[in-house]
């Protein structure tokens, strides 16, 4: 049967993105270039999560089929005789050699849950998901722990159940291992949640499962967490005494290494990060209004921790979300579902400005000229008279695209007959101000760069 993808992946293709030509973004104590956007992968895309070098992605993906048979039954008006089909994929990205591979895939109707991330410090990732076999369409589902190879674009699968499900799949932030829950699902007419059966396993990124504890609700940990000492944190249940008593909360860690425990007091919660980030991503949403709509717009913001000369650029209008890579050298968002990447290359501030006076000159460079035709050209409509300056900018507006180009325009003749003046190569029109600078236009039409 031939298919036709949605519409979605045409507007991923129109997705907006970051300009074509880099931005420069600075603080007080540093500066960076932003390149310009590059389509990384489209449609509906979302959960990207980076390696810890920033040379791996994993992003979630959602398609839609429509076959044509329905299309063209649509267009004839027509109730159409098939339905559209979706898919929910997790793909793998290199994005060094911006390779993509399909790592995993199930139906969209499925709804699946999925668990994914990177182990610390490794290019190996796992991701808990659930698909249906092959050979048994529409039948039961099989849940999967996969453990994903960065460098080889590749995946297999080492635990696998029908009848259980793969959960809590969280990363001890300090070394390349994570610990999950695989819980026994319950049947339509179990009474006794209780009694459900659940083991907590221990993954690193080479060797099989470890597991580290195991039994019904009623007598395994219902929670387990990593500490900031590398051990692990399990919190169970304890029943009182008593008709009616509520059970209290117990604290155990465990060693992984010999998966010794002992009893402990609550943990406190994480304190918050303290690492100076530099670079951040913000969002703001404002209305959009045309005639009597209205609609919200998202917009996705670069900025720096330390504010400075220009600690803010626009990243991304009408965006979902944004992330940076571990080390703040490239940022991936969505717009419209489809994933755009930018580099960020970190520089000096002496560097930055450098840039930003080069920049700020060819600029104002270019709207000098444009000003000085637009004098001319009112000269030429004018009985060879140049615009005075009661007149300017006003006078030149008919002549430029954009107003823009002399908002900022010192004009500082008084009008006459351009053959008065004797040597128009030396004869200053006026000036645009500019950064560290302004450009000086003359009445021949050149324009030069005068510093501060």
């Amino acid at each position: 049967m031939r298919h036709l993808t949605t519409l979605a992946a045409i507007v991923a293709l129109c997705a907006p993105a970051v300009a074509d030509e880099p931005a420069l973004i600075a603080g007080e104590q540093s500066a960076y270039l932003v390149g310009p956007g590059e389509l990384l992968l489209g449609p509906s895309v979302r959960d990207a999560k980076w390696s810890s070098d920033g040379r791996f992605l994993l992003i979630r993906q959602d398609s839609l089929t429509v076959p044509r048979e329905t299309l063209d039954s649509l267009a004839r008006g027509e109730a159409p005789s098939s339905t559209p089909s979706g898919e929910t994929a997790l793909v793998l990205v290199d994005v060094r050699n911006r390779k993509t591979q399909r790592i995993w895939s199930a139906r969209a109707e499925l709804a699946p849950q999925m668990d994914y991330g990177w182990f610390s410090g490794a290019d190996i990732a796992l991701a808990a998901v659930a698909c249906t076999a092959p050979s048994a369409p529409g039948g039961p589902s099989r849940r999967q722990v996969l453990r994903i190879d960065g460098p080889g674009l590749r995946s297999r699968a080492i635990l696998e159940a029908e009848a259980d499900g793969f959960d809590h799949l969280e990363f001890d932030p300090n070394a390349a291992r994570a610990v999950l829950a695989q819980t026994a699902l319950p049947d339509a007419d179990r009474a006794k949640p209780d009694m459900i059966a659940r083991r907590w396993l221990l993954l690193d990124k080479g060797g099989p499962p470890r597991e580290l504890c195991s039994g019904t609700a009623a007598n395994t940990p219902f929670s387990v967490t990593w500490l900031p000492t590398g051990q692990l944190a399990a919190a169970m249940r304890m029943p009182q005494a008593g008709e009616g008593q509520k059970p209290v909360v117990r604290w155990r860690s465990i060693e992984p290494e010999t998966l010794t425990t002992k009893e402990i007091e609550r943990p406190s919660p994480p304190e918050p990060r303290s690492r100076h980030e530099p670079l951040g991503i913000a969002v703001t949403e404002q209305a959009a209004q045309r005639g009597g709509v209205k609609a919200p717009v998202r917009l996705l913001w670069l900025e720096t921790s330390d504010k400075g000369e220009h600690p803010t650029m626009l990243l991304c209008a009408d965006g979902d979300w944004g992330v940076l890579s571990p080390d703040r050298r490239q940022v991936v968002w969505s717009a419209r579902g489809a994933a755009w990447i930018a580099p960020i290359t970190p520089m000096s501030l002496a560097r930055y400005r450098d840039m930003r006076t080069e920049a700020e000159r060819i600029r104002l460079m270019q709207n000098g000229k444009q000003a000085a035709l637009a004098a001319i050209m009112y000269a030429q409509d004018h009985g060879e008279t140049l615009p005075s300056r009661d007149l300017v900018p006003g006078a030149l507006l008919p002549y430029l695209k954009d107003p823009a180009v002399v908002a900022d325009l010192v004009y500082a003749l008084d009008g006459g007959k351009i053959g008065d003046y004797s040597k128009p190569a030396t004869t200053e029109m006026g000036h645009i101000p500019g950064y560290r600078g302004r450009a000086v236009i003359f009445l021949d039409g050149h324009v030069e760069w005068r510093a501060e």
